[in-house]
């Protein structure tokens, strides 16, 4: 399944994209790609409509990779769209996920050589390196923010100095910021890959 790869959020001048990764532990329908929609009712004038759009990467052992495309900035909008939308928290994911995790059973696989490669690093004043994945008692949020693309605001702010009374923001260069899977979501990607061949 094809999925867009970036999506546009309007702030102020310009326009931000994000793309993010998660892992949620309901089995969606592989390959979906659908729309999510919270409106306010009138009567909850605190409430802001969100929106998010997501497409199934793959599904196996009963867990699901979602990608995620928030059209709206709300707080924690892609967390709550998973969890009471879509009715799969995201792993990881304690305050949303609480009653998910409450029955949480690790997942085995036999050792590799990443994991047995995380117990030897070691990081000063006794943070840990990796574990979190869906092999650990205790997962880590398995949310990421792969992409992020924002408006180079330097040349906004050039246009903004000049003497030129007419300013055009609508073509703005773009900054774009790409991250890999972190470690716990990567070892959670080949423990679920191991489990499901």
């Amino acid at each position: 399944m094809v999925c867009s790869p970036t999506i546009s959020i309007a702030v102020s001048v310009a326009s931000i994209l994000w793309q993010c990764f998660a892992l949620s532990q309901v089995v969606l329908q592989d390959g979906k790609s659908d729309r999510l929609t919270v409106c306010a009712g009138s009567n909850t004038a605190s409430l802001q409509d969100a929106l998010t759009e997501y497409c199934v990467i793959e599904s196996c052992h009963g867990y699901t990779w979602l990608e995620l495309f928030p059209r709206t900035g709300r707080k924690h909008q892609l967390r709550v769209h998973c969890a009471e939308v879509l009715g799969t928290p995201i792993v990881g994911d304690y305050k949303y996920g609480r009653q998910a995790h409450q029955n949480w059973m690790p997942l085995h696989m036999p050792q590799t050589s990443d994991e047995e490669m995380l117990k030897k690093r070691k990081l000063p004043f006794g943070l840990a390196l990796g574990g979190g994945s869906v092999g650990e008692e205790l997962p880590q949020l398995h949310l990421h923010c792969k992409q992020m693309v924002l408006p180079n605001i330097s040349a906004a702010m050039q246009q903004l100095q000049s003497s030129d009374a007419k300013h055009d923001f609508s073509d703005l260069d773009k900054l774009s910021f790409v991250a890999p899977l972190p470690l716990h979501m990567q070892l959670s990607w080949k423990i679920l890959n191991s489990i499901g061949k």
